[in-house]
């Protein structure tokens, strides 16, 4: 029996445990899904073309304010572009999250694992501001390749943090991107604040993978290791394959 299909172009919210559960090929869930998708990676697309006219005639912008006589206003004019500029960029990359990888679909590909973090931090710190979590992620200058697909790593990534700010309301989330041998690692390692859990269970020792981030991982020859270090500290490590070289085979 093969893994139900999962569809890695959605944007994670739809990506929870409770759509993935069920989520038979032949079920109307899926299909609901999938139907989702679709529409979702369609609006994707039809958002960018928006969001490049606007960079352009932000551009033009900016040239027409170099040619303003006044030195005060000239100055004041190019703080504004430079101010919304930094929002569309802001908003591209959170587009770039959402979307970048879909049309790769199910194939291999090779992508750095560090660019894909990066893609994650655009979606997950204004949810991590909002709820009082300190976030840090700590990257390697290298090159960290690995080999999957990068949307696919990207929802998993992001269920890995997202399942980590409910173990430790206003606590501490680290990101970490390293690579060990053969595998590419994305780890989460969260601590709680005086002894915060907001679990149920929370006197249990021991931690279960994430369904969505493990299934995904499992999809493309990776695994998710889950650990439960302390009574408020937790850690997940997506690890993922790297890229086949001569000197590897």
């Amino acid at each position: 029996m093969t893994d139900p299909a999962i569809p890695f172009e959605a944007p994670f919210l739809a990506l929870t445990e409770g759509s993935l559960v069920p989520a038979d090929p032949e079920s109307r869930l899926a299909e609901h899904v999938r139907r989702l998708s679709r529409l979702f990676r369609a609006a994707g697309h039809d958002l960018r073309g928006p969001l490049h006219s606007m960079a352009l005639q932000l551009e033009l912008l900016r040239q027409s304010a170099e040619e303003v006589e006044n030195a005060e206003l000239r100055v004041r004019q190019g703080r504004y572009t430079a101010a919304v500029a930094k929002e569309i960029t802001r908003l591209a990359r959170m587009l770039e999250s959402l979307w970048g990888g879909a049309e790769d679909g199910d194939q291999r590909v090779r992508f750095d694992l560090r660019e894909t973090s990066e893609e994650i931090r655009a979606m997950a710190e204004p949810h991590f501001r909002r709820e009082r979590i300190a976030l840090a992620f700590v990257m390697p200058e290298a090159a960290v390749e690995a080999e999957g697909n990068r949307a696919a790593a990207r929802h998993a990534g992001i269920d890995l943090l997202l399942h980590a700010a409910e173990r430790v309301p206003a606590g501490e989330v680290t990101l970490t991107v390293e690579a060990r041998d053969h595998v590419a690692v994305f780890t989460v390692a969260a601590t709680g604040r005086d002894g915060a859990d907001a679990r149920e269970n929370a006197d249990e020792t021991t931690e279960e993978a994430p369904f969505a981030a493990d299934r995904i991982a499992r999809r493309f020859g990776g695994t998710v290791r889950a650990t439960r270090p302390g009574q408020t500290s937790w850690r997940w490590e997506l690890e993922l394959p790297r890229p086949r070289t001569p000197e590897s085979e």
